[in-house]
């Protein structure tokens, strides 16, 4: 499957790095400094995860959204938590790019 660039304008849209799985919370908020190598968390086994490993998604979309947590396979999860999650992978507004396109970018 290849994945499309989606259209970029600065001005509108942002980059967001969703992180999943984690063994605990990260430690950042949105918009803090991470330096390169950083350590941002351990792999885990959250959100229904059958073995331990990194979620990683990379998505263009509206600038300055935020989501306070999101969830889908989980029974207990609250109706806001369900529209963020269905909001972020389903409706089109936050669109998957492939990070391995964005790398080849780099200097």
């Amino acid at each position: 499957m290849v994945i499309p660039d989606p259209p970029w304008n600065e001005a509108s849209r942002s980059l967001y790095i969703l992180y999943v799985h984690l063994q605990e919370r990260a430690a950042f908020q949105p918009g803090d400094s991470i330096q390169c190598g950083q350590a941002i968390g351990r792999i885990g086994q959250s959100g229904n995860a059958l073995n331990p490993h990194l979620h990683l998604e990379v998505r263009v979309g509206p600038a300055g959204a935020r989501f306070s947590s999101m969830a889908h396979y989980d029974n207990t999860a609250q109706p806001e938590e369900l529209g963020n999650y269905c909001t972020w992978r389903v409706s089109d507004l936050f669109q998957l790019v492939d990070p391995l396109r964005l790398l080849a970018q780099l200097p």
